[in-house]
């Protein structure tokens, strides 16, 4: 059994913003985000990774964008926080 040590969505309203967030540590940190009311920027490289997290996340009921971005390139970073921005209207947890 998973016991919940936080509030019931206490991260509604907030937006994160998750570099790799499609696979691994960080699309389980994701989903953890979107879970807890958090409305989730899924930021890689590869939309093959992006898309099936994202799909996840919106079926159980959250919210997630899927953005194609090279952190390594600052105008990419620049045009996915932009994108992000523009859908969600602010960014608040960075991972």
């Amino acid at each position: 059994m998973t016991e919940k040590i936080f509030a019931e969505k206490i991260l509604a309203q907030r937006v994160a913003f998750v570099t790799g967030g499609g696979t691994g540590i960080t699309g389980g940190v994701a989903r953890a985000l979107a879970e807890n009311g958090a409305r989730v920027a899924l930021v890689s490289r590869k939309m093959e990774h992006l898309e099936p997290a994202a799909e996840l996340i919106n079926t159980a009921g959250g919210e997630a964008l899927a953005v194609v971005a090279d952190v390594r390139q600052p105008e990419e970073v620049e045009r996915a926080i932009a994108q992000t921005l523009e859908r969600f209207g602010s960014l608040d947890i960075v991972v």
